[in-house]
């Protein structure tokens, strides 16, 4: 009779792993810390999906919990892992202790080694995430403001260069209507180098 080989899976039920996330456009890079020792690093393609499905597989029913540094790339990291069921938690670079040879040394995996540290010793804060539509409406306004900035500078850098070149623009002109600007278009500085650089 032929026997039948059982392979007993180690238990990780109740265990808690905390993994640091160093965030970057191509590249994830993961430190995995358990019972206060690094047990795994590695970089990775940044899909939330490919990680947690890793470690359900290499740490079946095990507690996960992650941290990440806010930067460019926003909340939506967060908001993945929290749909997937996994506690990840988002900070600021500069409320994470450093030794001084983290500070003098600077690199994508001692940065993810100390985010994974530091999480499992509780001495990590979150800083708020704040729901998508505050967060878009937030976006609209910084880019509006942005805009409105940008248009100000380019008006005076026009009357600037016009002051450079003796030219007095006319009383009232505080409103750029389209006859003001039709106006701008008229002004003849050199027929060469100086229109161009007014009118670009």
């Amino acid at each position: 009779m032929k026997q039948h080989k059982y392979i007993r899976k180690t238990s990780f039920k109740g265990k808690d792993f905390f993994i640091g996330i160093d965030v970057h456009k191509k590249a994830w890079y993961i430190s995995i810390r358990h019972n206060g020792l690094l047990i795994k690093f590695f970089a990775m393609d940044p899909v939330p999906e490919i990680l947690v499905n890793s470690l359900n597989k290499n740490y079946p029913n095990a507690n996960f919990f992650m941290a990440y540094e806010t930067g460019r790339f926003g909340f939506w990291i967060y908001r993945k892992f929290k749909k997937l069921g996994v506690k990840c938690m988002v900070v600021n670079p500069a409320d994470i202790p450093s030794t001084h040879k983290e500070k003098d040394k600077k690199s994508d995996k001692i940065d993810s080694h100390k985010l994974a540290r530091e999480l499992e010793n509780n001495n990590l804060n979150p800083i708020y995430v704040p729901p998508p539509e505050s967060q878009h409406l937030r976006s609209l306004v910084r880019l509006y403001l942005n805009y409105t900035k940008n248009i100000t500078r380019t008006k005076n850098q026009i009357k600037s260069f016009l002051d450079y070149n003796g030219i007095t623009l006319p009383k009232h002109t505080s409103s750029w209507s389209n006859n003001f600007i039709n106006y701008l278009y008229s002004i003849t500085i050199d027929n060469r180098p100086g229109d161009k650089t007014l009118y670009k």
